[in-house]
């Protein structure tokens, strides 16, 4: 397997999305805390990194695994790039083991807490991506998805920094929370139209966007937009982000002139790139406003 077939299989594009709120979790450890611990910072983000390799290249061998006829059976990428099983069942398991051992290295410098939060993030990823009804294919695909990569990474990365200064665990849960739901709901959205659009051409589709329905989703799309700019000002007066995010505001109009464009074209799978410049903005804009607070 050449780096060309590994990068397509392993979806790069989802792993330097994953790189914002990794960068999230960073800079805010540096912002609230004026802490960053450089070993840690390293070790986490090459793990968190080859555990998405590895679940993306599960999740590619299960859709292999159980396509029910030919026709379905084509339609995967493993398929398409001809790809040698034994190749990506060597990769998973170099990809899942190297992680491994740099989480564990990870519960050696910092506290228990980490243990705890590495372990439930493996294993949902695991049930996320495997097994005969995999979650990725239920209701809770985009909940899942997107408190893992909004929620979940912030929350690891900043923690590995910052363990020292943390005896109230759940305290530290909350304020993490808080301050990636913006980073949640871009995930959520991003997912919600990509599996609103599936759904038109899969009529057994269980997820979320499946369930809600094109009126269901267009709400929720519509309220998480406006959520993401209103959180951050309350974080403000909860001394959990700088002033600086006030500027935030300015990118509303842009986000909920997308949001529109997408509802009022659900037919047309360009749209959707729509909801995605939405998620860039957001993150990247939230990011760029964090870090301006770092040095102001």
């Amino acid at each position: 397997m050449n780096s060309k077939t590994l990068m397509r299989l392993v979806n790069v594009r989802q792993i330097a999305y994953a790189c914002l709120p990794l960068s999230m979790g960073l800079i805010y450890a540096l912002y609230k805390y004026d802490l960053i611990l450089w070993l840690n910072t390293c070790l986490i983000v090459a793990a968190i990194v080859l555990m998405l390799a590895a679940l993306n290249l599960m999740k590619q061998l299960t859709q292999w695994r159980q396509s029910n006829s030919e026709a379905q059976e084509k339609r995967t990428l493993i398929y398409q790039l001809r790809v040698d099983i034994n190749s990506v069942r060597h990769f998973i398991w170099l990809f899942l083991a190297t992680s491994l051992i740099l989480c564990a290295l990870l519960a050696i410098l910092t506290k228990w807490p980490f243990i705890v939060m590495a372990v439930i993030a493996i294993c949902l990823g695991l049930v996320y991506v495997t097994g005969h009804y995999p979650l990725y294919k239920t209701p809770f695909a985009e909940f899942i998805y997107s408190f893992g990569l909004g929620f979940v990474i912030p929350l690891v990365v900043t923690y590995v920094n910052v363990y020292a200064e943390q005896t109230n665990v759940l305290a530290y849960l909350l304020e993490m929370l808080w301050v990636s739901l913006p980073y949640v709901f871009s995930f959520a959205t991003i997912k919600l139209g990509e599996n609103l659009l599936r759904a038109k051409k899969k009529k057994d589709l269980q997820t979320t966007a499946a369930v809600l329905g094109r009126y269901g989703v267009d709400m929720l799309l519509e309220t998480m937009s406006f959520l993401a700019f209103l959180l951050p000002m309350i974080s403000i007066f909860l001394n959990y982000m700088p002033w600086s995010m006030v500027i935030f505001w300015v990118m509303y109009p842009k986000v909920w002139l997308n949001t529109k464009q997408f509802v009022m074209h659900h037919e047309d799978n360009k749209y959707f790139l729509c909801l995605l410049e939405n998620a860039q903005i957001i993150m990247i804009f939230q990011l760029m406003l964090l870090t301006l607070g770092v040095f102001f």
